[in-house]
């Protein structure tokens, strides 16, 4: 099998790390970046993609359109594209219907998403992915891929909801570093931990038919991993906010929250905590007033 992975950042760089750590089956591992600097060798696209049975999309969310515009005319037809971003596009949309856009029609295709901090899988720990694809068998196909490395996946048909699970836990993982920002401490955390997951539901019911997604590994699993890690951009997003240090517009939490509310319109009113997240990133509020 070989795989093309788009992407050499830290996400792109973790899953060759797992990957080439694999043994007794023969898969051969491939990246391309925008950034010819980063990656050794690197092929021209028109060579590298028709070569691959695999096409990872390791690129942040408001990148993965541009990415899809560069590889869909070389892409074989029964290749399966998969994208690990957890975001909206700059266009408001969710990985699902962004990939369903710009793909060729009938293309396979999948989202990855659960608790998969690259530095850790890095250091060889474990992670867990939820993954959804179009037709199924494209899930088999990746499943084969990752069996026996440190990256499980499991599968699960609702590919909408699994988009949004990823954007809201970007989201809500703002607010517990706003906790960590303000020294709230861990009871702090907690009950934000356990507001978030069930906005997050309610959101995901609303929006994809989807509310028990909230309390699985792409919910509220990688919400406690990106909530409470060091490695998270997105949780010291949030520190950084409560800190007065300023936003960072890198983040996926911070990038998706606009977009997210312009989804919900007048029903964004419903999740107070969500509520909260707005006043403080989008109209500048002090989080020292809010929380």
């Amino acid at each position: 099998m070989h795989v093309l992975i788009i992407g050499a950042g830290e996400i792109g760089s973790a899953l060759t790390h797992v990957l080439k750590k694999k043994r007794n089956v023969h898969i051969e591992l491939e990246q391309w970046d925008k950034n010819p600097d980063r990656v050794r060798r690197q092929r021209p696209l028109k060579a590298a993609v028709p070569a691959a049975g695999l096409v990872f999309l390791c690129v942040p969310s408001w990148a993965v359109r541009d990415a899809l515009k560069k590889i869909k005319r070389f892409l074989c037809k029964d290749t399966v594209v998969v994208s690990f971003a957890k975001g909206v596009s700059k266009s408001g949309r969710a990985m699902d219907e962004l990939l369903k856009r710009e793909l060729p029609k009938q293309q396979p295709f999948a989202l990855v998403s659960g608790p998969m901090l690259a530095e850790e899988l890095m250091k060889d720990r474990r992670g867990a992915g939820m993954c959804a694809a179009s037709p199924r068998s494209a899930f088999t196909r990746l499943k084969n891929v990752f069996r026996g490395t440190a990256l499980s996946l499991r599968y699960t048909p609702k590919l909408h909801a699994l988009a949004l699970a990823g954007v809201l836990k970007n989201v809500y993982a703002l607010a517990l570093g706003i906790a960590d920002g303000l020294n709230q401490g861990a009871n702090g955390k907690g009950d934000l931990a356990a507001q978030a997951v069930e906005e997050m539901g309610g959101i995901l019911a609303l929006l994809a038919k989807g509310r028990g997604l909230a309390w699985s590994a792409a919910g509220l699993g990688d919400l406690l991993a990106t909530g409470y890690s060091k490695y998270s951009r997105n949780r010291l997003a949030g520190e950084n906010l409560a800190k007065g240090k300023g936003i960072d517009r890198g983040s996926e939490g911070v990038a998706s929250l606009a977009p997210l509310f312009r989804l919900l319109g007048a029903r964004a009113a419903r999740f107070p905590l969500l509520t909260q997240l707005k006043k403080i990133v989008l109209l500048k509020k002090s989080p020292k007033d809010i929380f």
